[in-house]
């Protein structure tokens, strides 16, 4: 059956240029009406296909991209009431209509397989950016403006006089920049536009299609919140899975990412008294020279005067950044995405974005972060049955009850019969039977809580919100709570709190009044780091 849903035009060219070598093909071997095609002259034409042209030694192509071989070539029978002059003979169609996948060997997978950033990557890379935007960038579009002023005026160095910025890691003061020529000006702008875009992308979580989609006049008023905060807005467009032209959406953000756009209106071209709403201010595309001639600025000369941590070498695009903010918020919560951006704040945002707009995109966004949190809980629980296979056991006053659950599971997967039992099918069974017990956990800095019933959540007892569907984790006391279980992963969180009131009963300076209620509190951690297994005080 051909396919009615509305394709863009970037589809449609793809597929043009598919069928175009396949009929360009079809004619150098000699045949001149499609019903003189046949089974052979797809295999043969799918063989001779599936290698790259240019490269030696040729390699394979993914299976992807020789699923749109088939699928092109299939097409010319899907659509064949259309073909008035010309179609293959009735009742043929290429492969017998299977499934293109099916055809070159591979099967379709929902499962999103671009890859996330290391931390290694990008926390170097989004600290230069942020640096770049916040410190340098008002110094740099002062001078953009002095330069444009004099255009009267021959070339000369600029920035003998720079104002003086603290360096990046130890604060020093340094000059904001060393003399240049206004063509490096002009360059160090476009480096610090990108600067913004990444910052943007990184975020955001914004696809393409939609960062495209920012424009000058983006950045809308923000937003009072109680107890004196507030939000910032953008309003953008929704391209994918709507019809052409997309429709109006709006996305709630970090004060960061206002800020990077704020600035990255700054730097458009001949904007000095003037600008007019609607001028986009990224494009779809990825600059990838830019980001490698980025890189090569903050690994180099520049960068180390600044004190810029280098960046590694390797891929980076949006996609990768949308997936390593989606991973990052679903794995580490609480923790640190890179430099001054906090993921628990990230998360508001996301989370208020899809409240406003349930339909729109920040509510995708936040399910494919649910989805991968989904699936991180089901690894760390699996994770936890094979330490209790080997013996490591958690603590705290939610154990006994996760061994038992563990014991039960351990025992349903020993007496169940199969002969002949490979790694993933076993893998697989124990992810089966863990799912429900995955599902309850929330992953805390300093415990697991296993959310099986909120009427014993002791955080949902004291805040008096004994129904809630979810632990209030600014509440949680691990120590007491009957649904908490500490691991070995906890151990430096506790030791590091221990440490700390060490710290401070030994200080001299501090009252007697404020000692008295700390040693309970001492206790109390020293009690849970000791019950840690491997734990030491």
């Amino acid at each position: 059956m051909a396919a009615r849903r509305p394709r863009s035009p970037r589809f449609c060219h793809i597929v043009l240029n598919q069928l175009t070598l396949w009929l360009n093909w079809l004619t150098s071997e000699g045949i001149t009406e499609l019903g003189q095609v046949d089974q052979d002259h797809c295999d043969t034409y799918l063989a001779a296909h599936s290698y790259t042209q240019s490269q030696k030694p040729r390699r394979l192509l993914d299976p992807g991209t020789r699923k749109r071989i088939v699928a092109t070539v299939q097409s010319i029978a899907t659509y064949g009431d259309l073909y008035t002059d010309d179609r293959y003979h009735p009742g043929f169609t290429p492969w017998d209509g299977r499934p293109a996948f099916e055809v070159v060997g591979g099967k379709p997978s929902h499962e999103n397989k671009i890859q996330a950033l290391s931390e290694a990557h990008l926390r170097p890379l989004l600290a230069a950016a942020l640096y770049t935007i916040d410190v340098l960038g008002p110094h740099l579009a002062i001078t953009l403006d002095t330069i444009a002023a004099a255009t009267a005026e021959p070339a000369r160095p600029w920035g003998h006089d720079a104002t003086m910025i603290c360096r990046a890691g130890d604060q020093q003061q340094i000059a904001w920049t060393l003399p240049m020529q206004a063509r490096e000006t002009r360059s160090l702008a476009t480096l610090a536009h990108f600067a913004a875009m990444v910052v943007t992308a990184a975020i955001t979580g914004m696809r393409a299609s939609e960062r495209a989609e920012i424009v000058v006049g983006s950045r809308l008023d923000p937003v009072d919140t109680p107890g004196g905060g507030r939000r910032f807005r953008l309003a953008s467009r929704v391209i994918k899975g709507k019809q052409f032209g997309g429709e109006p959406d709006e996305w709630i953000v970090l004060p960061a990412v206002d800020n990077a756009v704020a600035f990255a209106e700054r730097l458009l071209p001949n904007m000095s008294l003037t600008r007019p709403r609607g001028t986009r201010l990224f494009g779809r595309n990825w600059p990838t020279m830019t980001y490698l001639r980025f890189r090569t600025w903050v690994n180099g000369p520049h960068g180390r005067r600044l004190g810029l941590e280098p960046i590694p070498d390797g891929p980076c695009n949006p996609r990768m950044l949308r997936r390593t903010l989606a991973q990052e918020m679903a794995r580490r919560p609480g923790g640190l995405l890179a430099a001054k951006v906090a993921l628990k704040h990230i998360n508001v945002v996301t989370t208020e974005g899809y409240t406003s707009r349930p339909g729109g995109s920040q509510a995708a966004f936040l399910a494919e972060v649910e989805d991968a949190e989904q699936q991180h809980h089901r690894g760390v629980t699996a994770d936890l049955f094979r330490d209790y296979q080997r013996g490591i056991t958690p603590s705290g006053p939610g154990a006994r009850h996760l061994l038992d659950t563990f014991a039960h599971i351990d025992a349903a997967l020993q007496g169940q019969p199969h002969a002949e039992a490979t790694v993933m099918d076993n893998e697989r069974r124990i992810e089966n039977l863990l799912r429900h017990t995955a599902d309850t956990l929330h992953i805390g800095a300093a415990n697991y809580c296993w959310f099986r019933d909120p009427a014993q959540a002791l955080c949902l007892r004291m805040a008096g919100t004994p129904t809630a569907s979810k632990p209030l984790a600014g509440m949680c006391d691990s120590g007491r709570c009957p649904q908490a279980t500490h691991h070995p992963c906890h151990r430096p969180v506790w030791q590091d709190r221990a440490s700390t009131y060490q710290v401070f009963l030994d200080n001299p300076r501090i009252p007697d009044g404020e000692k008295q209620r700390l040693r309970p509190e001492h206790a109390r951690t020293l009690t849970v780091l000791h019950q840690i297994p491997g734990a030491r005080a």
